[in-house]
């Protein structure tokens, strides 16, 4: 019975230079996680400060402040 054809294509696949085709998508990949990343940063920065919680500052920050 005939064996099956093998190619390796590792070696090749390997030793090419990294073209426009294969850098676009990383970079595309990045942006989008660097800016993921970003948004979440800023919301936990800009939280504590927003104008619809009380700011609690101070050593009665364990009551509420009255409505």
């Amino acid at each position: 019975m005939n064996e099956p054809l093998t190619i390796g294509l590792a070696a090749s696949i390997e030793g090419q230079r990294p073209s426009w085709f294969l850098i676009q998508p990383v970079l595309v990949s990045w942006i989008v996680t660097f800016f993921d990343r970003s948004d979440m940063n800023v919301i936990a920065f800009v939280a504590p400060i927003s104008p619809h919680r009380p700011i609690l500052i101070g050593p009665d920050t364990h009551r509420r402040p009255p409505l």
